[in-house]
């Protein structure tokens, strides 16, 4: 016995029923065909799974026993599913909850269905979405402050004259426009200012007893961010292939031979360049590297301008050069999203009175009346522990708090016992 399906499914084992809206399990594969061509988090894929119930002492018999064993084979489909969760950092898998992992099933089929005795058994195949990145906690939904500073070029001699202009300000504009808009962060560019005396140091904080890890947490504290992102651009030369023909300065082979900006031998013209940029991102109250990506590619087409352009600008984004940078952009803005969507959200103490706290989170951030959290205290007597390689200390017992005001700027919350915080204060939140 077969009955075919397709619906919605919101991550609840409410599913029901709707009818036969598509002949076979053929239409399934296509729906899932279209469903790939939406941006998500993680490709659906398949999954069997059953559900049985009882009609024995059921008033609407065998009809209320499928419903009800179609709605647990929905549940178990989605902890088949949950299982699946894999390549995670120690890290992730501290703070995440497999069981309570944000699934979806985008379409199901009924593929069987067995009575034995007064117990009706469904077997459903259906097609899953897992998203990996979504933590089981209330502040991984939560928008992280972030600010970026300058990132410069490791060889600003390969900036020639008629080429793209501000690198060092352009890339973390740009950056930060793409991680804005995908509603996970809330961002301030702090260009102007550089982080690395000299890229080549980047990302280390001291070097040669020169430390700017004080700068960066008081870069942090003056934007209010909660991490600090940086880099450097390894590269942006013409691939060496085409600076071998003729036409090309063979004292320099790093730039096409130019006189006033234009090419001597314009049938010959780089078709091809090399981009290599790699990103850190810190924590602002701390100064430890959180994250870092490296990138390399190979951009093909139009490479070359006649004239001086505006990184970021459009005529920039029409050329290949452009789309090969939008292109990094898009890659490090999902790489960042996983990476510190599960870390805790770091809130400030702005007022203390008996059980009530005020914290330095407000509408922007996503937080919301009625959110459970939990906070530790950031104390320096608690004992340390290291994930992936990074020490933390928070404090040993943690302390549960539930929202119970949001204004535009703050918010409140309160905890069963009477707090010991003082002003200022950090609290590291899940």
């Amino acid at each position: 016995m077969r009955r075919n399906l397709r619906f919605q499914d919101s991550g609840r084992a409410d599913g029901k029923y709707i009818g036969r809206l598509f002949p076979g399990f053929l239409e399934l594969l296509c729906l899932m065909a279209a469903l790939a061509s939406f941006p998500v988090t993680a490709a659906p894929f398949m999954v069997e799974a059953s559900g049985s119930a009882s009609f024995l002492f059921s008033a609407g018999g065998k009809a209320e026993a499928r419903q009800e064993a179609f709605q647990k084979a929905m549940a178990a489909a989605r902890r088949e599913a949950a299982k699946k969760i894999g390549g995670l950092t120690p890290y992730q898998e501290m703070v995440m909850d497999p069981a309570g992992a944000q699934v979806s099933i985008q379409a199901a089929e009924v593929i069987g269905e067995t009575i034995n005795g007064n117990t009706l058994t469904v077997r459903i195949r259906a097609a899953v979405e897992l998203d990996t990145e979504v933590c089981n906690s209330p502040t991984a939904r939560y928008r992280k402050k972030l600010t970026a500073v300058a990132m410069p070029l490791l060889n600003p001699r390969q900036v020639v004259v008629g080429d793209v202009q501000g690198y060092d300000r352009g890339i973390p504009s740009e950056l930060l426009r793409k991680l804005a808009t995908t509603g996970r962060f809330l961002t301030r560019d702090e260009s102007v200012q550089r982080l690395y005396p000299d890229p080549r140091d980047a990302p280390n904080l001291t070097v040669l007893g020169v430390n700017n890890q004080a700068a960066l947490i008081s870069l942090g504290e003056r934007t209010q961010a909660q991490y600090v992102l940086s880099g450097v651009v390894q590269d942006i030369g013409y691939s060496e292939a085409v600076l071998r023909q003729p036409g090309y300065d063979s004292l320099d082979s790093s730039y096409p031979l130019k006189v006033l900006g234009q090419f001597v031998n314009l049938g010959t013209r780089p078709r091809s360049r090399r981009i290599e940029v790699e990103f850190f991102v810190h924590d602002a109250h701390t100064g430890r590297l959180i994250t870092r990506h490296r990138y390399a590619k190979e951009a093909s087409g139009e490479v070359v301008f006649n004239e001086s352009i505006p990184f970021g600008s459009r005529r920039f984004y029409e050329s290949d050069f452009g789309k090969a940078f939008e292109q990094i952009f898009d890659l490090e803005t999902t790489a960042l999203t996983r990476d510190l969507q599960c870390l805790p959200f770091v809130m400030r103490v702005l007022q203390i009175n008996g059980k009530a706290l005020s914290l330095d989170a407000g509408t922007d951030t996503g937080i919301h009346v009625g959110d459970r959290l939990t906070a530790y205290r950031n104390e320096e007597a608690a004992r340390p522990f290291g994930v992936d390689g990074t020490t933390f200390a928070f404090g040993k017992t943690p302390t549960p708090l539930q929202v119970t005001k949001v204004f535009s700027n703050y918010a409140v919350a309160e905890s069963e016992t009477p707090l010991t915080l003082g002003f200022g204060e950090l609290l590291q939140v899940w």
